[in-house]
Formats: structure tokens, sequence, C-alpha cells
């Protein structure tokens, strides 16, 4: 079963295009982490999942029965 599906998501800053129809599954027993340069967009892509972030396109899915935390990063 899957825990959190991402679908077709666009997100857009002004002229830039920083989720460009981007799909993923993450099931129950995965294990991911996220992995990028700084501004690559890893701390948004949490904020998106956690429904802190407004996407411009696509769907988010998540098991009704589970809670998502997003603890935001400051520095």
């Amino acid at each position: 079963a899957h825990m959190i599906i991402l679908r077709d998501i666009l997100l857009q800053f002004g002229e830039r295009t920083l989720f460009d129809h981007i799909n993923a599954h993450i099931t129950f027993d995965q294990k991911i982490g996220i992995v990028g340069r700084n501004g690559a967009g890893k701390s948004t892509l949490l904020e998106v999942i956690s429904r802190h972030q407004h996407i411009d396109e696509g769907e988010i899915v998540t098991d009704k029965k589970k809670t998502i935390a997003y603890f935001p990063q400051h520095i």
C-alpha cells in the first residue's frame, strides 16, 4: 500500500520551475533519502508533501489513517 503518492506535481516561482510534473510513490516499507544541492527544492518537496506549500498543478495523495509531520529547518 502507498503512504504518499505525488502525481504530476508542477511548482513554479515566477519564471523558475522548481518541479516540472514530477511523480513519486512512497510505500510504508520504504526508507528514502532526499539528496540534492542547495536550492534544489529538498525542503520545498517536504513542504509540498506536508501541504505547507501550494502547488500549481498535480495531486498529492496520502493515507488518511497516517499523520505526516514536517519540522521546518531554520538557520
